[in-house]
């Protein structure tokens, strides 16, 4: 009795599961034969004549509104997950796009039961003019920061350091110099070589040739020197004695240059041109004249030196009194 009570019962289920089963497919069938609306992205894709550039770049996704069943709809997401436009600037006069061209190129890409509401945007300007290519100078853009003790020992180099670029005549015109992308270079210790990108246009179709470049920044590292170094007399009417004859000088200097840096790549001075011989102050400023490139935290003592009359010239002494 029990067993048979069991088996009535198993059926009972499976007959269950089997009208679930039919319903769920009933109530699927009919829910995909429902209209729903949905949006898609479709991407655009434009052609221009060779000697002709956009001035303002056209939209490359379109965002379409869709009506239409769920098997309608469901098709099309199978068939065509990647909706693809292409338009011909050339065959609109008007250079635009008119929302009901847009909306029948868009179409063109699905079947007829899809009916196509609306696009954003609504309509597409195609604005372009003659092409005009020109070739101009790379400028690094980037953070360069160089560990303790460390720094440049040349110029920033870039290879190649000049790009063509190309795109409407009245934006290249404007262009003297191309700049990278931001491409950072941190607490170097060694030279180092970087492939940066070019910039992307901030407006307008233009194209770069190489799109990239080489970057190589040269770094070693740095020590301090002293040098003693002679001071020189500029425009003396008469003859003169300076308390120091020269100055105690420290920088901070690149070990590649440390040993061929010497006191001849420096002057200081002392100039007499408006000073008057007997005046009441007898100190000058010590300048520096001639500096060599690429040193830092340059410093020198003293920095301002006194100075004696040796020989005056007898017109020029005081009366007796």
């Amino acid at each position: 009795m029990g067993k048979k009570l069991q088996i009535t019962l198993s059926e009972d289920r499976v007959i269950l599961m089997v009208c679930i089963g039919i319903a769920t497919l009933f109530w699927f069938f009919v829910k995909m034969s429902q209209t729903y609306q949905t949006s898609r992205t479709v991407n655009a894709l434009y052609t221009l004549e060779p000697d002709q550039a956009f001035l303002i770049l056209p939209p490359a996704e379109i965002k379409a509104y869709f009506s239409g069943t769920g098997w309608d709809l469901f098709y099309s997401y199978l068939t065509n997950p990647n909706p693809v436009i292409q338009l011909d600037a050339g065959d609109y006069p008007s250079n635009m796009v008119e929302p009901t061209l847009l909306k029948a190129k868009i179409k063109k890409v699905y079947n007829d039961r899809i009916e196509i509401l609306d696009t954003e945007p609504r309509y597409i300007l195609l604005e372009y003019q003659k092409a005009a290519e020109k070739k101009v100078p790379v400028r690094f853009v980037g953070e360069v920061t160089f560990a303790n003790g460390y720094n440049l020992r040349s110029p920033i180099e870039i290879e190649p350091d000049s790009v063509r670029i190309r795109g409407p005549y009245s934006l290249i015109e404007a262009i003297n110099y191309w700049e990278t992308a931001p491409c950072p270079a941190l607490n170097l210790k060694t030279t180092t070589e970087l492939e940066c990108a070019l910039k992307v246009p901030e407006t307008g179709e233009i194209h770069r040739f190489p799109p990239k470049v080489k970057v190589v920044i040269p770094v070693e590292a740095f020590t301090q020197k002293t040098l003693i170094v002679p001071i020189t007399i500029k425009n003396a009417k008469d003859s003169v004695r300076l308390s120091f004859d020269h100055v105690k000088v420290d920088f901070v200097v690149g070990m590649s240059r440390f040993k061929t840096l010497t006191r001849s790549d420096f002057e200081f001075a002392v100039d007499f041109e408006n000073v008057e011989t007997y005046q009441d102050n007898n100190t000058l400023p010590i300048t520096p004249v001639r500096i060599p490139e690429g040193i830092s935290g340059l410093n020198f003592v003293p920095k301002s030196v006194e100075f004696f009359i040796v020989q005056p010239p007898r017109d020029t002494l005081p009366a007796s009194q």
